[in-house]
This record gives C-alpha cells, structure tokens and sequence, in this order.
C-alpha cells in the first residue's frame, strides 16, 4: 500500500498498533506500520477516487505542520496519537 499510494518504498516495516477504523460504525481494524527507512520510488498510483499528495515535513517541524497546516490540507486526527505513540516507543 505505501507504494502503490505514495511512491514509496520501506525496507522495513514496524508494526506499532492495531486500531479500529471507525469504532462506532464497524469492527474493521488497521494495524500502523513504521517505516524508518523510506526512498521515492515511482510516483504514487492511488485509486481514481483517492486524492492523495505526498506531503514532506521534516520530522522536527511536523508537530507545528499538524497544528497549523493548510487549508486545504485535511489532517486525520488519528495522527496526533500515533505521534504520541511513536514517541513513547522511541521510534521518532
């Protein structure tokens, strides 16, 4: 899926957490993966129906980015703990 969505290629991938989609609608659940190693590759396919834009933000400025981004841009809220969680586990 990074791939195929956003031209880019892991060699390696760290499973941080399972989640549910939407806990209130469905009991689907997806599982955040780390990938601390990452290379552009080719550009991204995504479905016809996706909008996807890769977006590069130094790691350092990404807090700020989350909290003060574009208006066109839509941030999941799913982020700010995943962050959180990449924090605790000293990954970033």
């Amino acid at each position: 899926e990074l791939l195929e969505e956003t031209g880019y290629l892991a060699k390696k991938l760290i499973p941080v957490f399972k989640l549910p989609l939407e806990p209130s609608l469905v009991s689907s659940e997806a599982i955040l993966f780390f990938a601390p190693d990452v290379r552009f590759s080719q550009k991204g396919k995504g479905e016809d129906v996706e909008e996807i834009a890769v977006l590069n933000v130094p790691l350092r400025k990404l807090e700020d980015f989350l909290l003060n981004s574009p208006k066109n841009v839509k941030i999941d809220l799913k982020i700010f703990g995943a962050l959180a969680i990449l924090r605790k586990k000293k990954l970033v």
